[in-house]
């Protein structure tokens, strides 16, 4: 069994050489593997607009397209210059976004903002200072729209954000023990009340 198939050899290379430059914004080593992108791409709705945040090289993208979620309804954001150009030479036709999540409101088309069902991320939340996670959760509730949800992938047993701070319920929808290293799929779920 290869790790974290899904990638190409050259693709798990140029994500190794990322992670050596830039350690705290890659949450391991190897990319996400297509068995835990595909784990949490079934949860995701086809129909509304997703914001993928940490995009990486383009795993969970892939997974995402190919369960069904409309190109022009997927939005990529990436804070890594050479990853977004990976990206963009894969997709094509997806938006893709250079930037910091902390700063998703600006990010988005301002005709996006507050109509984004679903946020999905591979971000390392535990590599984050308190401050900084707090800032990125606040960005994904302002974008949300009022039942909007996020998927997180974590390599934590235990929950990174902490829901009930932000208006959240949350609840652990998968362990990924095939991934290296196992993950988790968290959702939080916008309590609308």
């Amino acid at each position: 069994m290869a790790l974290n198939s899904g990638h190409s050899l050259v693709e798990k290379f140029f994500f190794v050489r990322q992670w050596a430059r830039h350690p705290l914004q890659f949450g391991a080593i190897l990319p996400s593997s297509s068995t835990l992108c595909a784990a949490l791409a079934q949860y995701v709705p086809t129909d509304e607009y997703v914001v993928e945040l940490g995009a990486g090289t383009g795993n969970l993208t892939r997974a995402l397209l190919d369960q069904g979620v409309p190109p022009e309804r997927l939005i990529a954001v990436e804070i890594d210059e050479k990853c977004c150009a990976l990206l963009r030479k894969k997709f094509p036709h997806l938006t893709v976004i250079q930037g910091d999540a902390r700063h998703l409101c600006s990010l988005l088309p301002p005709d996006i903002v507050g109509h984004v069902g679903t946020i999905v991320s591979c971000l390392p939340f535990l590599n984050f200072s308190p401050s900084v996670r707090r800032a990125i959760v606040q960005a994904c509730t302002h974008v949300l729209v009022s039942v909007g949800q996020i998927f997180l992938l974590t390599y934590s047993p235990i929950s990174p954000i902490p829901s009930k701070a932000y208006g959240f319920s949350k609840k652990c929808l998968k362990f990924v023990f095939s991934n290296v290293p196992p993950a988790s799929i968290w959702r939080y779920q916008l309590d609308p009340s």
